[in-house]
C-alpha cells in the first residue's frame, strides 16, 4: 500500500469513528484505535476532510471541542435544526439545568 493509499484510508477510518461516536474523540483516543498513529497525522487527516467538506460544500464539519473532536452541523443550518427538534428533546441532547 503506498503512502498516499494509507493516508485515505486513515480519513475514512477518522471519519467513520468521528460519525459513529456520539462525543468528542480526542487525539489521544484515535490514535490508540489507529495502532498508535502519530498525533500530527491525525490532525492532517482532520484538516483535509474539513477542507473537502467545505469545498463541496457540506453541512456538517469537524470541530475541536472538549478536548477532542466531533462532528457537528455548521451554524447557518441550525434555523432548521431547531425546527426539527421543537418541542422534542434528543437523547444525546440534554436541557441546561
Amino acid at each position: 500500500m503506498t503512502e498516499e493509499t494509507q493516508f485515505l484510508e486513515y480519513k475514512s477510518i477518522i471519519e467513520a469513528l468521528l460519525f459513529a461516536y456520539d462525543a468528542p474523540l480526542t487525539l489521544k483516543e484515535i490514535s490508540r484505535i489507529l495502532e498508535d498513529l502519530d498525533e500530527h497525522v491525525i490532525k492532517k487527516c482532520i484538516y483535509e476532510l474539513n477542507a473537502e467538506y467545505e469545498e463541496a460544500p457540506h453541512s456538517f464539519q469537524i470541530n475541536d471541542v472538549a478536548d477532542g473532536y466531533q462532528f457537528s452541523t455548521r451554524v447557518e443550518y441550525a434555523k432548521w435544526i431547531k425546527r426539527l427538534y421543537r418541542g422534542h428533546i434528543p437523547s444525546r441532547l440534554t436541557q441546561a439545568s
